[in-house]
C-alpha cells in the first residue's frame, strides 16, 4: 500500500493530501513498513518491510540496500554486475565502486582522477596524493604478500607484480661493483652542486672540481687525455699549461692570436702563405733584427763589380768580380774571430776545375747532411763513409776490391792491414802481434761471431788492470780439438759440478724457470731474498694453472683476482694465525690503516684505524668463538669502538660513551623489538627529577606497555586512535 494522507491525530489515511510534511509532526511517525513512494510515476519508493533493513528502488527496480552488519553499516547494490557511481552535478564520473572487485577514481577533461589522504587535522590540513600522468596503457599492480625490511623499495618485474628491494643508498655494493646506468640504459642528465666534485680511482687520486662561475678544475698535475697516455693537456705548475701530442695539434681557427712572445724551439713549416707588412711604407732597407729568414724579389741588378755586405760596424764579406770571370770571395772578422763562409745548395753542389786545392791553416771539415762522403775516380765510387747512427761504416764501392792499409816500414812497402772482400772479409793482419790496449777503465777483448748476422759471439776477454800481473794463454796444438768455457759461455756442462757457486748480479733476458714445476724454491729458510721488484701492470701468479693472481694496479695498488669463469669461484683472502692455543683476547689477525709518511708526525702518524679478529674466549674442540672489533683513533692510536659478537649483537666497546647517530646525522628507522631504557649506570640520573630508571616497552597486539624493571610494576599506554 502507498502512503497518500498523513493526518496529526488520526495517523495515516488514502486521503487527498494538500499540503503536508514529516517535520509537522512533534512525535515519531511510523510508517510501518509501508513503502514511501517519491516520485509521480509511483516507481521510486523507499521501505523497510523487513526488520533492520531499508531498501531503495528506482524504476520499479529494487537498487540499494542499507542494512546493519554486527555493528557495521552497510550498503548493498540490488542489481548483480552492477557497480556503484558517484557522478559530479556535469556528470563526470569521480568514483566507482565496480563489481570487478575494484575501485576507481575518475578523470575529466582538465585533470586525471586523485587519491588524496588528509593529515592528523590536529597538525594541519596537508595531504598526499596519488594521481597518473598521460597514460599509453593500463596496468595493475600486485602488492608483496608481506612488508619488507629497512632500507628496502618497492620495484616491479615488469609485469605488475611488486616486490621489496634492497637498494643502496647512493653507493654501490662493493667498490668498483656498480655502473651508474647502462651502455642501452643512459641517464639523461646530472646535476650537481656548486663545488661539488667528480672523483676517479679507488683512492681518487684524480678529481674533477666545479669552480663557482669559472668552469671545472682537475686536481694536482693531473693530465686530461685524448685516445692515449700521450696525447693531453696539463698543468704542470700554478702558471704553466702543457698541450701535448705526438705527431701534430692542429687549431683551425681563422685567426689565432697570440698575447706574450712566441718561442718555436723546433722548424715552423707553412703549406701556405706567410704575409706581413712594412712597418713603413717605400723603405730604402729591409732590416731583419736576428735572422731574415728569405727575401724573394724577382731580379737583381748589381751595378758594378762589387757587393759588400756588412754584418756588424767593420766585420763585411766581398765579393768582387774579376777579369775574366774571375770571383773573389773575402771575409774579415775586425776582432779576429771566425769570419766563415758557407755556401748552401738546394740541390747538387759542384765544384769542377782542373785541380781542387783545400788549403786550410785550420781544419779541414766535410760535413754531409745526407751521412755519406763518397770517394770516386773518374765517376767510378770507390769508397764510402757513411753516418749510420753516428757510427762510421767505410765502404769498398766495386765488388771484390779490398780495402788496404799501407806503410813504409825501413824503405819497403809493406800491407799490415788487409781486410779480402772477395773471401767474406777475412782480415789479414802481417805484423805477427796484436795488442790490444784501452785506457784503464775496461778490459781487452776479442770477440768471436758465428755467422753474418751477428746474434751472439764467444768473447777472449783479458784480466782486468786490478790484478797486476800479465797471463799468456796458450792454445794446445794437439789432442784434438778442445772448446773453452767463459764465465759468459752458453755451453752446456755435462758431469760438471759447481760447488756454491754465487752470481752477484745476473740479466735475464726472458725469465728464470725451474727445472720442473714445483720443482725449485726461490730463496730458502735461512736464505732470503731482499726485495722483489715488480714492473706497472706486474703480477705474482699462484697455483698450477695460474687460478689465483696479485696484479699490480698502477699507481693505485693491487688486485686480487680469481681468474676462474665459473660460477661459485669467488675470490678469497684468508688471515691465519701459527698461534697453537688459542686464549681469550688473543688477536687472530687485524687490519690496521696508517700514514706512517704524514709530515706532521707524533698521533698523525699512529694507526688511524683497524679491523680486528679477537678470541671471546679459550678455543675447543667445539668452540671458537670469536668477536670482530672496528677501531678507530682521533688524537691517539687507534682503539676499539664498536664490537660484532659472534652471538650477532653489536656492542659499543665502553658504556654510555657513544651515539647512535646525532643532530645532523640521524638513522632513518630503527627497527627493534623490545625497547630496553635505562640510566643505571650512569653517575647522575635524568634532568627532570634526577633518579634513576630501568624500563622496557613491549608491544602487545593492541596497546603499547611499559615495564618498570626495577620495581616490577607494568603500564599501559593510553592510545588515542586517529
Amino acid at each position: 500500500m502507498a502512503l497518500s494522507t498523513i493526518s496529526g491525530t488520526t495517523g495515516i489515511t488514502d486521503a487527498t493530501v494538500t499540503s503536508a510534511k514529516l517535520a509537522d509532526f512533534t512525535a515519531a511517525v511510523d510508517l510501518n513498513g509501508v513503502e514511501l513512494l517519491l516520485d509521480a510515476d509511483a516507481d521510486t519508493s523507499i521501505s523497510a518491510d523487513t526488520d533492520d533493513q531499508i531498501d531503495i528502488k528506482i524504476a520499479n527496480a529494487d537498487h540499494l540496500k542499507i542494512l546493519s552488519s554486527s555493528g557495521d553499516t552497510v550498503l548493498k547494490p540490488m542489481v548483480d554486475a552492477k557497480d556503484i557511481i558517484f557522478q559530479q552535478f556535469d556528470g563526470n564520473k569521480v568514483f566507482e565502486i565496480n563489481d570487478g572487485n575494484f575501485v576507481s577514481v575518475g578523470g575529466n577533461a582538465t585533470a586525471a582522477g586523485q587519491i588524496r589522504i588528509y593529515e592528523d587535522t590536529d597538525n594541519g590540513s596537508h595531504y598526499s596524493g596519488f594521481t597518473v600522468g598521460n597514460l599509453t596503457e593500463s596496468y595493475t599492480l600486485a602488492l608483496p604478500n608481506a612488508d619488507g625490511t629497512s632500507g628496502q623499495a618497492l620495484t616491479t618485474n615488469g609485469s605488475g607484480v611488486l616486490s621489496f628491494t634492497t637498494l643502496s643508498a647512493n653507493t654501490p655494493s662493493s667498490a668498483d661493483g656498480q655502473a651508474l646506468g647502462s651502455a642501452s640504459l643512459e641517464w639523461s642528465d646530472l646535476f650537481l652542486a656548486d663545488s661539488s666534485t667528480i672523483q676517479f680511482g679507488n683512492d681518487q687520486d684524480t678529481i674533477l672540481t666545479h669552480t663557482d662561475g669559472a668552469g671545472l678544475t682537475l686536481n694536482s698535475t693531473n693530465k686530461l687525455m685524448f685516445n692515449d697516455a700521450s696525447q693531453f693537456i696539463h698543468a704542470p705548475s700554478a702558471t704553466v699549461l702543457d698541450i701535448g701530442a705526438t705527431d701534430e695539434i692542429e687549431l683551425t681557427a681563422t685567426l689565432i692570436d697570440v698575447v706574450g712572445n712566441l718561442t718555436v724551439s723546433g722548424t715552423i713549416v707553412s703549406t701556405g702563405t706567410i704575409t706581413g707588412t712594412l712597418a713603413t711604407a717605400s723603405q730604402t732597407n729591409i732590416t731583419a733584427v736576428g735572422t731574415l729568414g728569405a727575401l724573394t724579389v724577382d731580379d737583381v741588378a748589381i751595378d758594378g763589380k762589387v757587393v759588400t755586405m756588412t754584418g756588424s760596424t767593420s766585420d763585411t764579406a766581398v765579393l768582387t768580380a774579376g777579369t775574366n770571370g774571375t770571383l773573389s770571395i773575402v771575409t774579415t772578422d775586425a776582432a779576429a774571430a771566425a769570419a766563415n763562409i758557407t755556401i748552401t745548395a738546394d740541390g747538387t753542389f759542384e765544384a769542377d776545375g782542373t785541380t781542387i786545392t783545400l788549403d786550410s791553416a785550420g781544419d779541414i771539415v766535410l760535413d754531409a747532411d745526407g751521412a755519406d762522403i763518397v770517394f770516386k775516380d773518374g765517376g767510378t765510387s770507390i769508397l764510402t763513409i757513411t753516418n749510420d747512427s753516428t757510427d762510421v761504416v767505410m765502404t769498398v764501392a766495386t765488388q771484390d776490391k779490398d780495402f788496404a792499409i799501407k806503410g813504409d816500414d825501413g824503405g819497403s812497402t809493406i800491407t799490415p792491414f788487409l781486410i779480402d772482400m772477395s773471401a767474406g772479409g777475412d782480415l789479414f793482419l802481417t805484423g805477427g802481434l796484436i795488442d790490444l790496449k784501452n785506457d784503464g777503465s775496461a778490459v781487452s777483448q776479442i770477440k768471436f761471431y758465428c755467422e753474418s748476422s751477428n746474434a751472439h759471439a764467444q768473447t777472449l776477454q783479458g784480466a782486468p788492470h786490478a790484478q797486476s800481473a800479465s797471463n799468456v794463454l796458450t792454445l794446445p796444438s794437439s789432442g784434438g780439438n778442445v772448446d773453452l768455457v767463459s764465465t759468459a759461455s752458453t755451453a752446456t756442462l755435462t758431469n760438471k759440478t759447481l760447488t756454491s757457486p754465487v752470481i752477484n748480479t745476473a740479466t735475464v733476458g726472458t725469465s728464470i724457470v725451474p727445472a720442473s714445476a714445483d720443482g725449485a724454491t726461490l730463496g730458502t729458510a735461512s736464505v732470503e731474498f731482499s726485495d722483489l721488484f715488480l714492473a706497472d701492470g706486474g703480477t705474482v701468479q699462484l697455483g698450477n694453472d695460474q687460478d689465483v693472481r696479485i696484479i699490480h694496479n698502477a699507481d693505485k695498488g693491487i688486485i686480487l683476482k680469481h681468474t676462474a669463469t665459473a660460477d661459485d669461484k669467488p675470490v678469497s683472502l684468508t688471515l691465519q694465525t701459527g698461534e697453537t692455543d688459542m686464549a681469550a683476547n688473543d688477536v687472530m689477525g687485524a687490519i690496521d690503516f696508517q700514514a706512517p709518511d704524514e709530515g706532521t708526525g707524533t698521533d698523525a702518524i699512529l694507526v688511524a684505524a683497524g679491523i680486528e679478529a679477537v678470541a671471546e674466549g679459550d678455543f675447543s674442540s667445539s668452540s671458537n668463538a670469536t668477536s670482530l672489533v672496528f677501531k678507530t683513533g682521533a688524537s691517539e692510536a687507534a682503539a676499539g669502538k664498536i664490537k660484532v659478537t659472534s652471538a650477532g649483537h653489536l656492542f659499543p666497546m665502553a658504556d654510555d660513551s657513544y651515539d647512535l647517530g646525532g643532530a645532523s646525522n640521524q638513522w632513518r628507522n630503527i627497527y627493534t623489538g623490545d625497547l630496553h631504557l635505562s640510566n643505571m649506570s650512569k653517575d647522575i640520573g635524568n634532568i627532570v627529577d634526577g633518579s634513576k630508571g630501568d624500563w622496557t616497552i613491549q608491544e602487545g597486539s593492541s596497546d603499547l606497555f611499559l615495564i618498570n624493571n626495577n620495581s616490577g610494576k607494568k603500564y599501559k599506554f593510553n592510545l588515542t586512535e586517529v
